[in-house]
């Protein structure tokens, strides 16, 4: 499986509809269940995101076979950092917690980093950020920076001081 290759919105809905369904049920959902569970009309529309799940190794199916879909697991669970902005800002990466997230729900990786925004006048407040480092950034991508002395998340641009990384997912709580 080529983990370069990403999940739209729609096909990590549909993923996650098909794993719940399992693991409810016993076996996979037809293809009307999972039109019906993701509000979806069109059954050749859930064909199209079957087939591009089955391409890019999330899931395997037996043609002409009903409910045959099955998971393959390629997920990894990772240990990513859990910092602060305080930690962003004063280079302190001592006793800072993990959090064990999916690969695959979040395309994380070694160079994978949770920020707790605790800024109450950021608009991210409260918010965690789940972003990855690399080494070139474009006017398009989210990123974690450093600006006047102040962490925010804003698109690229060349007045940004330093660059922490690109936002791969801005989620309200972690469990």
């Amino acid at each position: 499986m080529n983990e370069s290759l990403d999940l739209t919105k729609r096909q990590l809905e549909i993923l996650n509809f098909i794993k719940k369904y399992i693991s409810i049920n016993g076996y996979s959902p037809s293809i009307r269940e999972i039109c019906k569970g993701n509000n979806i009309s069109s059954s050749s529309t859930v064909f199209s995101h079957i087939k591009t799940l089955v391409n890019k190794g999330y899931i395997k199916k037996t043609n002409n076979k009903f409910r045959t879909i099955e998971i393959i697991n390629n997920e990894l669970m990772l240990n990513i950092p859990l910092i602060h902005e305080f930690n962003l800002l004063n280079n302190d990466y001592n006793n800072i917690d993990y959090i064990k997230l999916s690969n695959k729900l979040f395309n994380i990786n070694k160079d994978s980093f949770i920020l707790k925004i605790t800024n109450p006048s950021s608009k991210y407040y409260n918010q965690f950020i789940i972003y990855n480092t690399y080494d070139s950034y474009n006017e398009k991508d989210l990123v974690v920076a450093l600006v006047n002395e102040e962490i925010i998340i804003n698109y690229y641009n060349t007045n940004i001081n330093k660059i922490y990384g690109k936002v791969i997912s801005i989620i309200n709580n972690i469990k």
